[in-house]
């Protein structure tokens, strides 16, 4: 009898890729937990360089007092 037939290690295997999709699905979900609290941030960071690359601030002038 093959060892890798056995009811015991059949049951191992099956115990071993349940534990894997289960790990793998909690990857999954705190990566777009991630994803999700990330995104707003981005979005408003993004619309804000856009606005400062549209409408550039004024030049500042700076007047020096030479007056020893």
């Amino acid at each position: 009898m093959d060892s890798a037939t056995t009811p015991y290690h059949r049951r191992q295997r099956r115990k071993s890729s349940l534990m894997t999709r289960i790990v793998l699905l909690i990857s999954f979900i705190i990566l777009i937990g991630r994803l999700v609290f990330v995104i707003p941030g981005a979005i408003s960071h993004h619309q804000q360089k856009q606005l400062e690359v549209s409408a550039p601030a004024a030049p500042v002038t700076v007047k020096v007092n030479n007056d020893d």
